[in-house]
């Protein structure tokens, strides 16, 4: 995979650099090539070792009565490296990364070569989404979710796919009232004494 940016040309794994020369006369003797700044050496098969980052093949070719062309050149930048994803929580938390329908989760991403190209993420082994933005968790159903995330960059690296488990709680606790001591209730309205004691309890 190739991509373009900035004038710059950068390369994904897989990449082979294939040199040829041609001579009309007394014909081609050799093509010599020296790669970021090594020693020239004869050229015999394809290009395939190469340093992440930029990196600068210098390469002529030359007859057989030692006529040699002048030194062309070639600059890439090779990029092996998947993005770096991460997931981050937005609001409302409790403990073991209980959250609320109000709560968020943002995506950050970052690709130090040839720059990102996608983020993707599902909940629960559902369909990818592209990421865009926060996303929203009101949508859920209460319980137990899992989102998970990745990215690939602009030559086609991708992210091992990471995860973030959560559970999402939707529904709000239930308060009861308990009365004892003396109660009387008339026409809908409990009258208390001063020696009645109110109770409420509430569970979730």
């Amino acid at each position: 995979p190739v991509y373009y940016s900035g004038g710059k040309v950068y390369y994904g794994k897989g990449l082979s650099v294939s040199l040829s020369s041609r001579d009309a006369v007394s014909g081609l003797e050799q093509i010599n090539y020296a790669l970021n700044g090594s020693a020239y050496t004869n050229y015999t098969s394809p290009l395939t070792s190469f340093k992440e980052g930029d990196n600068n093949v210098y390469y002529f070719g030359s007859d057989n009565v030692g006529n040699a062309e002048k030194t062309r050149s070639k600059s890439f930048i090779y990029d092996i490296s998947a993005p770096v994803t991460n997931s981050v929580i937005n609001g409302i938390k409790y403990g073991d990364n209980i959250l609320s329908p109000k709560t968020t989760i943002t995506l950050p991403s970052s690709d130090n070569l040839s720059g990102l190209n996608r983020t993707l993420y599902n909940f629960d082994n559902g369909t990818d989404r592209r990421y865009g933005g926060a996303i929203n968790l009101a949508r859920l159903s209460d319980g137990d979710h899992t989102i998970y995330y990745y990215s690939y960059d602009n030559v086609k690296n991708e992210e091992t796919k990471k995860s973030l488990k959560f559970y999402l709680d939707k529904i709000a606790p239930e308060t009861s009232m308990q009365i004892d001591g003396d109660l009387c209730e008339k026409n809908g309205i409990k009258w208390v004494s001063t020696r009645s004691v109110v109770k409420l309890s509430a569970t979730d």
